[in-house]
């Protein structure tokens, strides 16, 4: 979900086909906000799981030998030539399915600031179900086309009702 204090708008879905439409349907949400007369484009996303569910395979070994991370990663090249072909300041955002130490997310994140890297703290999100989370799967990345627009200030994880993941928040300045 994207909260802000600045109108939405233009809100529209992207369904790039292949590895997004799978079985378990993913797609990305865009919508865009004008502040001094500079267009801001939002992507929420909540990229595959790179492994097949199934209520036959259970356990660390099942997910383990059924690890295939070919439709994330599809979708994450997807959204790489997205925001590189349009020009616009980004703010990329949602549930990747990635952790920050799989050779994806350096690939991925190369023209990208984490903000959760600037923050300096860990903002572990996953699991929200074990005592301590241990692992980040979700981010807001911040993309600049030209200068330096959105600035990350700060991140903080916050519990969500309902979810095996823990929400989380950024302030970004915006010039």
């Amino acid at each position: 979900m994207t909260l802000s204090k600045i109108e939405l708008l233009n809100n529209k879905f992207i369904d790039p086909g292949e590895g997004f439409t799978s079985r378990d349907a993913r797609i990305t949400i865009e919508s865009r906000m004008i502040i001094k007369n500079r267009s801001i484009a939002i992507l929420n996303n909540h990229l595959s799981i790179p492994f097949q569910r199934s209520n036959i395979c259970k356990g660390l070994n099942c997910l383990l030998s059924n690890y295939n991370q070919n439709d994330r990663d599809n979708q994450l090249y997807f959204l790489k030539e997205y925001i590189e072909k349009n020009s616009s300041n980004y703010i990329l955002m949602g549930d990747f399915n990635l952790s920050d130490q799989n050779y994806s997310y350096i690939n991925f994140t190369n023209d990208l600031i984490d903000t959760g890297v600037c923050s300096g703290k860990f903002n572990y999100t996953w699991s929200n179900v074990f005592f301590i989370p241990f692992i980040r799967l979700d981010y807001i990345f911040v993309k600049n086309e030209q200068d330096q627009v959105i600035i990350p200030i700060s991140t903080k994880t916050f519990k969500l009702d309902k979810s095996d993941h823990l929400g989380i928040i950024a302030e970004l300045i915006i010039l």
